[in-house]
């Protein structure tokens, strides 16, 4: 079971990883917290212009509907519906967001400050609906401002025709409902207002409404560009002829009740636009929209002092703000007041309510759209690039140092990630160096102990095998001089003496040269031999090897070619090395034959530093190849040559020694000898 758990067990995850997300999290935060801060600041400028603006807008929407009534009873008498139309165009303003402000001037909240200065436009209809309802004493809804509908003094087809610019008549207005769904797709886009310099209608009448079934327009822009031609100087649009109608709106379902279809035209217009709003809680209870809470609040209007007990209520995001007038008789005079005449002692005519569904917040964040996506931006390219500098300065250079502290090479040759600036990375990398020096240290010596501890486990054998060896090597010189000597001493041929002196002179020389070399072998077993490392060329070693022996190259016309790569340093005992290449460079000169050829080679890679001699000979057998390194050994064909048959041995204890190894292979030219560290 514990197995299993291990087995299951996730490996910790990488501290890049671990790093990315803690500042990725950390900055996200902080960018969080400012948009937040941003947000509800804005969102307070915001909610300013609601509370202070809107507030007032049924007391100047009241106004506006009972103002000069006096004057309206009298052009009511001579203008059909002028009353009506004054309603109309009151719920119109209301639908638009304007109230009727001194001067007979329209205001239009504009943009929200701050916000503006910060990022794109928001207007304050883009997050708001507006709802203004007329009520009776009663409480009853007369109108309300939650409807499409079209408003304008209607012009029969007879005066259209005959319209010019002294003659103009005083038609009745009408209201025209429409279905917003089967306006065209480009008056959805625009205002119908914006586009149409007249309007030519075809329906019929339903009380003091018109049912249109088809409604037609003349451009604006064909009109003024006929107005602005030298030909046509006309005042009235009746008058520009030949000016295409293009179709705006069909319903050819529209119920005309057996009543007559007439075609009417309008010059001027305007239009209300329903606002409706999504649903919300008010004061504990749900509403589907304003218009629901219009006829919920219209009889407790009628009956109370002041049924509207607090100016704004806010709900989640949403912020619902209704404001009440009422227009009364006292007396002879008509007043207006914010409070239910019937405790005024007057006689109440009708009230008007104006409520107002707005989003200060969803206002902020629209407005700061753009804020948004810049300082979030900025905010992933700043925690990208403080990830990255710690990567590059502090990540990188201890995951360097932890592989290569890792490896299994004995002499890894890794270098950590060069970063100085700071100074944890900077210990890191010094500790390592440090430690790399230790650790090589440790190498070479456990290296030498164990070079001293096979010494000592084969030292028996290799003493019997070495007297056998050196007995069998010493008994051939010895024999040459003993006999030589002996003949001196006769004097046998007296004249061979010189001879005889030179023949004993080499195989004491001979001698010597094995003594020599079987010690240095000797200790070199036993580990008794400290390296000196340090830095040098290969290259320029074994070129200086070779010209000590180019003599005896030459005497046997030994052609030797060179591979070498460019240059570089190797960190090794200097000596040592030397030997091992003398030795490989003499037994290759050794044993090619008369005009043989040579080729040597230094190699540097990944694997390490190799050194290889390849001369052109005949192949060596397998056992050959086996025994090559061992002392004493020579093939048969070798025995009668010159040479201790130590030379290969020294070579490889020297390189063992280093930590390396020795190769030797048979190829297409003869036999090649190296070595690789």
């Amino acid at each position: 079971m514990k197995k299993m758990r291990k087995t299951r067990e996730k490996s910790p995850p990488r501290s890049m990883t671990v790093i990315c997300l803690l500042v990725a999290l950390s900055m996200l935060a902080v960018w969080g917290v400012g948009m937040y801060c941003l947000t509800e600041v804005v969102a307070g400028y915001a909610t300013k212009p609601f509370t202070e603006n809107y507030s007032t807008f049924a007391r100047s929407l009241t106004t506006h509907l009972s103002l000069y009534e006096d004057y309206i009873k009298e052009l009511d008498e001579t203008t059909e519906n002028y009353a009506l139309s004054r309603i109309w165009e009151t719920l119109a303003l209301a639908s638009h967001g304007k109230s009727y402000g001194t001067g007979n001037e329209f205001y239009e909240a504009g943009d929200i400050p701050f916000a503006k200065a910060l990022s794109g436009t928001v207007a304050y209809k883009d997050v708001c609906n507006y709802l203004y309802a007329v009520f009776d004493s009663e409480g009853n809804m007369m109108a309300n401002s939650d409807e499409d509908f079209l408003y304008f003094s209607c012009i029969t087809e007879e005066e259209w025709n005959s319209l010019d610019s002294v003659h103009y008549p005083d038609g009745k207005y009408i209201k025209v409902p429409f279905d917003r769904d089967k306006l065209s797709e480009e008056t959805q886009e625009s205002s119908l207002s914006s586009i149409a310099a007249a309007l030519r209608l075809e329906g019929h009448y339903k009380d003091t409404e018109f049912i249109p079934v088809k409604i037609q327009y003349i451009d604006k822009n064909d009109y003024y560009r006929e107005m602005d031609s030298e030909v046509n100087k006309v005042w009235h649009v009746a008058r520009v002829y030949d000016l295409p109608w293009h179709t705006v709106y069909e319903d050819s379902g529209a119920q005309t009740d057996g009543a007559e279809t007439v075609t009417v035209y309008a010059d001027s217009f305007r239009n209300c636009v329903a606002n409706p709003s999504p649903s919300f809680t008010y004061m504990g209870e749900k509403y589907e929209n304003l218009l629901e809470l219009a006829q919920t609040l219209g009889p407790q209007l009628a009956e109370s002092s002041r049924a509207i007990t607090q100016s704004s209520y806010t709900y989640g995001k949403a912020t619902i703000i209704p404001s009440v007038y009422y227009s009364y008789t006292a007396g002879d005079k008509q007043s207006h007041s914010e409070t239910n005449p019937y405790y005024a002692n007057g006689q109440l005519n009708y009230f008007g309510l104006f409520l107002v569904y707005c989003t200060p917040k969803l206002a902020a964040v629209k407005a700061l759209k753009g804020v948004y996506q810049a300082t979030f931006a900025i905010t992933l390219v700043l925690a990208a690039l403080v990830c990255l500098i710690i990567r590059r300065h502090l990540v990188k250079p201890a995951r360097a140092v932890g592989q290569a502290l890792m490896s299994t090479e004995p002499y890894a040759d890794i270098v950590p990630y060069p970063s100085r600036r700071w100074r944890e990375s900077l210990t890191l990398q010094n500790g390592f160096e440090n430690s790399k020096n230790i650790q090589q240290q440790y190498i070479d010596e456990i290296a030498r102990l164990n070079s001293a501890l096979d010494y000592a486990r084969t030292a028996e054998e290799n003493r019997r095998r070495m007297v056998s060896d050196i007995a069998h090597e010493l008994k051939t010189p010895l024999a040459v001089i003993h006999s030589y000597a002996e003949g001196i001493k006769e004097h046998i041929a007296e004249d061979k003496r010189d001879k005889y002196l030179d023949v004993i002179l080499s195989e004491a020389q001979r001698t010597d040269l094995m003594v020599l070399q079987m010690l240095d072998l000797s200790r070199l077993e036993a580990g008794r031999v400290k390296l000196s490392r340090e830095p040098f060329s290969l290259i320029k070693v074994t070129k200086e090897v070779f010209g000590r022996l180019d003599m005896l190259a030459q005497e046997k016309e030994l052609s030797i070619e060179y591979v070498f790569p460019k240059d570089f340093e190797f960190n090794a005992d200097r000596a040592r090395i030397t030997q091992a290449v003398e030795n490989l460079a003499s037994n290759a000169i050794k044993y090619t034959p008369q005009g043989g050829k040579i080729i040597v080679r230094v190699l540097n890679d990944k694997s390490g530093v190799s050194f290889t001699v390849e001369n052109e000979s005949e192949p060596m057998s397998k056992d050959a190849l086996s025994k090559v390194w061992d002392a004493f050994y020579r093939t048969d064909e070798s025995r009668s040559s010159a040479g201790t048959g130590l030379g290969l041995a020294i070579v490889k204890n020297i390189v063992h020694l280093h930590g390396g190894a020795c190769l030797v292979r048979n190829t297409a030219m003869g036999v090649q000898f190296g070595f690789t560290i």
